[in-house]
């Protein structure tokens, strides 16, 4: 073979060897490449013609390095290749920059594989290059089905459009911020991601390829819609909250204000409502605001709005309502309510009282409020029933409040007194008890009512504390009956309570506590806690039990104002109770009204059936008195003895008494 020194340098020897064959070539090439290096030559020889082939030799001292070696086929005369010329060039440094770069694409394009971020490459005119596992993943289709293929093959049918703004977007001079976008998968299903485009520029600068990384937020975006909805609806009834309720009422004032169109917000608040909870437990409770809830809804137009204010109150609201619109949407929303709701085997029937307002003004608070005047005039006026507001109903309203701030200083500073009406044997005409009545008298104004201070006491909430201080003291000025021997042995002082507090057990604890502070001369068989039919007939299991803690301390209970509830005639003998008021209603009709007759006198012989003692109330005429006594009454108190005085002035009357007997004669 003839060569060149630098041949021979090329397989590390620093001068030319003596022999150097074809052989003593092959020796020195690396045996993995030996093969293929003598093909080469080969082909070359046998008609290829040329060659051009790198191959590894292993130099003396044992390094490896890269040659390559190319030329052509040498012919003889006759034509036929007789050897091949050729040069060889050591390309090692190249060879090694080579595989280097090689072995650095390969660790990249196995560290994008792994990425849990999808990875799209695609040309600057949106032709898919590129297509990792996770985007096999997310998306469905695998890297040899895409490659090729558009990007627009992710865009959903309704999002064609999107397609213009692709190559733009993939072009930008910086990289696009994030954005989220919904995308299409294979099987048609939609998916919503996070995606960043980043351009891949060459040498030049020019975008050759953008890199678009890709990840699933359904999850996130299902969580926060999810915590949206949270915020603005309410966990119980799903219905729209206040703070939402508050939004879609100013855009409604607002639509309304551009339109010129009526408004109507509706203040919806359930009657009774703490009683049916009280009665049937709070679960059984939240279960009907849910049936409520949904019978509101289905009673409303489209368009319409309801919310849930708070407890058991409700908000509507109504675009494009005028006076006739909203009362006809109270209207239905009172039917809806009417059907008797079955919650856990029970019936049970919720009613509402609906305050209406109208725009203007266009301030939602404005409207709320006057919507909520409305509501309280319809409830204090019989509930049930729904009400337009009007200015004096505001004028009304403010008094109340004035009248609610006067009186909670009034219980507590003790600016109340408690009169005291006789109830009388009908037998004997000896004073049997007393019972307590609470009067407010303020200095240099009108007296208030007790049907007035006592309605106001139990909207705002103040019943408890009247009740505790009436209670309180009763139960001293009975200690001082007793010490000045106003009352006999047998003789008691009788306390009305609210309905709330028989309810809610607090009367048991205000019993305790004020005969315990009243002292020795004034036991639990002196006192008796008159109670209203509204309290024992709503099946309060919490008013039954508390009535029942009381008999059993010795104290008396009256159901009071008995017979305006004829239908719970049946539930009288399973009530904690030893006496029976039978209502002045019944007892001034009844010389005059046959049917009044029949009814005292069924509600006296069941009373003495079940060993009940009957107090009549509101006796006035000697006629009446006479017509009791033949009924078998036992008792009766009415102006025809007395009216409540203070007292210092029943004990001036008693005094004044023939044997200190009334006449019942």
């Amino acid at each position: 073979m003839n060569r060149s020194l630098a041949h021979d340098q090329s397989f590390g020897y620093a001068e030319l060897l003596s022999h150097w064959s074809y052989e003593t070539f092959l020796a020195h090439v690396h045996p993995q490449d030996r093969d293929r290096v003598a093909d080469s030559f080969a082909a070359a020889l046998h008609g290829r013609g040329k060659y051009h082939v790198e191959f590894r030799v292993v130099w003396p001292d044992g390094s490896l390095h890269w040659l390559l070696s190319r030329g052509r086929s040498l012919h003889g005369p006759d034509g036929r290749a007789v050897r091949v010329a050729g040069i060889v060039c050591d390309i090692t440094d190249a060879k090694m920059l080579e595989l280097a770069a090689h072995e650095t694409a390969s660790r990249f394009a196995s560290v994008v594989d792994s990425m849990a971020d999808a990875v799209v490459c695609s040309t600057p005119e949106g032709v898919i290059t590129g297509w990792n596992r996770a985007a096999e993943k997310l998306f469905g289709w695998r890297a040899d089905e895409v490659i090729g293929l558009s990007v627009t093959l992710l865009l959903p049918p309704d999002r064609t459009h999107e397609a213009r703004g692709l190559p733009e977007g993939m072009t930008g001079s910086q990289p696009v911020g994030e954005v989220e976008v919904v995308r299409r998968r294979r099987d048609g299903s939609l998916v919503e991601v996070s995606v960043v485009w980043s351009p891949w520029r060459d040498a030049q600068g020019d975008v050759v390829e953008m890199i678009a990384l890709a990840r699933d937020i359904t999850e996130r975006r299902r969580m926060e819609r999810a915590l949206q909805h949270q915020a603005t609806h309410d966990a119980l009834t799903g219905l729209p909250n206040r703070a939402l309720l508050a939004d879609r009422l100013d855009q409604a004032l607002a639509a309304a204000s551009r339109s010129g169109g009526p408004l109507a917000v509706l203040v919806l608040d359930l009657d009774d409502f703490k009683v049916v909870n009280d009665a049937a437990g709070h679960a059984v409770g939240d279960l009907l605001l849910v049936e409520t809830a949904q019978r509101l809804g289905s009673a409303l137009r489209p368009g319409d709005t309801v919310a849930r204010f708070g407890g058991d109150e409700f908000v509507v609201i109504c675009t494009d309502a005028d006076a006739d619109a909203a009362a006809a949407v109270a209207e239905r929303l009172h039917e809806a309510l009417g059907p008797a709701m079955e919650v856990e085997g029970q019936r049970h029937h919720v009613t509402a009282s609906i305050g209406i307002a109208l725009s203007p003004p266009l301030r939602g608070e404005d409207l709320m409020r006057s919507a909520d005047v409305a509501m309280s005039d319809a409830k204090s006026t019989g509930r049930a029933r729904s009400r337009l507001f009007e200015s004096p109903m505001a004028e009304r309203a403010q008094s109340q409040l004035e009248l609610s701030l006067q009186l909670r200083e009034a219980v507590t500073t003790g600016a109340l007194e408690l009169h005291y009406q006789p109830v009388v044997d009908l037998t004997t005409g000896e004073m049997t008890g007393v019972e307590a009545l609470t009067r407010w008298n303020r200095p240099g104004r009108t007296p208030v009512p007790p049907s007035v201070f006592i309605a106001v006491a139990e909207q705002t909430g103040l019943i408890t504390a009247l009740d505790r201080w009436v209670i309180d003291q009763a139960c001293r000025d009975g200690a001082a009956m007793v010490a000045s021997g106003l009352l006999s042995d047998r003789a008691h002082v009788a306390v009305n309570v609210g309905v709330r507090d028989v309810c809610d057990a607090l009367v048991v604890s205000m019993v305790v506590s004020s005969v315990a502070a009243a002292g020795p001369g004034f036991g639990y068989e002196r006192l008796v806690v008159e109670v209203t039919e509204t309290a024992m007939m709503n099946d309060s299991d919490a008013a039954q039990q508390a009535l029942q803690e009381l008999r059993d301390l010795g104290v008396g209970v009256a159901l009071d104002d008995f017979g305006t509830g004829y239908s719970s005639l049946t539930h009288l003998q399973r009530l904690p109770i030893n006496v029976l008021k039978i209502d002045a209603s019944f007892v001034r009709q009844i010389t005059e009204q046959a049917h009044h007759l029949a009814i005292t006198r069924s509600l006296v012989d069941l009373a003495t059936a079940l060993g009940i003692r009957t107090v009549a109330e509101g006796v006035e005429t000697r006629e009446q008195l006479h017509l009791l006594q033949r009924l078998g009454c036992a008792a009766g108190q009415g102006w025809l003895w007395s009216r409540a005085v203070p007292l210092a002035e029943l004990g001036e009357m008693l005094q004044a008494l023939p044997q200190g007997r009334f006449d019942v004669s």
